[in-house]
């Protein structure tokens, strides 16, 4: 291999253009916090990704939320002009999974790899439900604003408006849109503090689905006994909240008002418990417990509830959107909150629909009324927004289009 000499003349010529000309400095290198980086990942992450169906991104952690979102989860994947993609944790899950629908746990995953996947994916849009105790759907939110995704959050019970936008450093944290149950929820939060543009009303997406249940119910199951259903609420796991009573107080009051009733053939008493609710603590519950001779107990965590509120005779619950629903699907119902301590909650109660029952002795007059005449007497008509899921699809599609 030969070499080129070059003459001096040449060489002093080039040094000389090097100083009069320096290498620019290497530029400083800023550390990046978490988040910046995670933001870094996800921007490159995005440059994979191909074209494809725009996609909304759903997430719950409560039952209550998984309830709102799955109605307008399927309908988006029916019209298949969306790509509607479903995340959950804890609680949701087991509703997802009465559904069978196809979902991810993301329990596990950091804010790097949620970066990268909102990102990668080009999401659009995120709907997510409300919880409280727990700060995924805040988290997400936040996420979301510093990725310029819109977002909206659907409150799914006329209750702890402000306890779901709480943050653990108790500031009030909130997503783009919170879409809400009906007017007199609105009015509520706008109470609290809410502001009204922030607020849409489009109903309950759940509440759709009972037309199509209406007509089905006892006659089709072979039953020879009453069947008195009892919807749980996780009270015992309400640690921002004193109620003066838990699931298990209620359940006691049951049972000893069955013993004092006019009423002689057999009961069946079916508890549903919630998601939050431990079986087997439960289990050791009722064995403990003095039991009627005229009733039979079982207990159920995972049999879909209203196939429980369509076979009943009667549906007793505390505050329980289940409540409301089995009063849409005609069904008599009683809210039984004896030893309550604080503001009645129940929204029936509060519009004036029904009466919660608070004392032992209204408890077995009313248990009286429904054996004679098998029926609960309503004092007015509970109204509820119609087409909810519509309503929240429309809104998202055309928050997608106008961004």
């Amino acid at each position: 291999m030969s070499t080129v000499r070059l003459p001096r003349s040449k060489l002093r010529g080039i040094f000389q253009s090097m100083r009069r000309n320096p290498a620019p400095k290497a530029p400083m290198i800023k550390p990046m916090y978490p988040l910046q980086q995670a933001l870094r990942v996800g921007r490159q992450a995005a440059g994979f990704s191909g074209a494809g169906a725009k996609k909304v991104l759903f997430f719950s952690r409560d039952p209550g939320g998984a309830n709102c979102i799955i109605p307008v989860f399927k309908r988006l994947a029916a019209q298949k002009t969306i790509t509607p993609i479903l995340w959950g944790k804890d609680y949701s899950i087991i509703r997802y999974g009465e559904e069978k629908l196809k979902y991810k746990d993301i329990s596990y995953l950091n804010t790097f790899q949620v970066i990268s996947f909102l990102q990668s994916k080009q999401v659009k849009f995120i709907l997510t439900g409300t919880s409280y105790g727990d700060y995924s759907e805040q988290k997400l939110w936040k996420l979301a604003r510093k990725l310029h995704i819109p977002t909206a959050a659907i409150v799914d019970q006329w209750l702890n408006y402000r306890l779901r936008f709480t943050s653990l450093a108790g500031r009030i944290i909130t997503p783009d849109k919170i879409l809400v149950l009906d007017n007199f929820a609105r009015k509520e939060m706008i109470g609290e503090g809410f502001q009204k543009a922030q607020l849409l009303v489009v109903g309950h997406p759940s509440f759709d689905l009972l037309g199509e249940m209406v007509g089905w119910d006892k006659k089709n199951v072979i039953r020879h006994r009453l069947s008195i259903l009892f919807i749980c609420d996780a009270i015992e796991q309400a640690v921002h909240v004193n109620f003066g009573y838990t699931e298990k107080t209620i359940i006691t009051e049951l049972l000893t008002a069955f013993e004092s009733v006019n009423y002689s053939d057999k009961i069946d008493l079916v508890i549903k418990l919630h998601p939050k609710n431990d079986l087997d603590a439960m289990r050791m519950f009722i064995k403990r417990v003095s039991l009627p001779k005229l009733v039979s107990i079982s207990l159920t965590k995972t049999t879909p509830l209203h196939k429980l509120i369509l076979i009943s005779d009667l549906v007793i619950g505390m505050y329980s959107m289940g409540l409301v629903e089995a009063y849409l699907l005609g069904k008599p119902v009683m809210s039984v909150q004896i030893g309550l301590r604080k503001e009645d909650e129940f929204i029936l109660s509060r519009r004036g629909v029904t009466r919660t029952i608070r004392s032992s002795q209204i408890l077995i007059e009313e248990f009286n009324r429904f054996f004679l005449k098998k029926r609960v007497r309503y004092k007015k008509r509970f109204p509820i927004v119609p087409h909810a899921g519509e309503n929240v699809i429309k809104f998202i599609i055309d928050t997608i289009n106008r961004k």
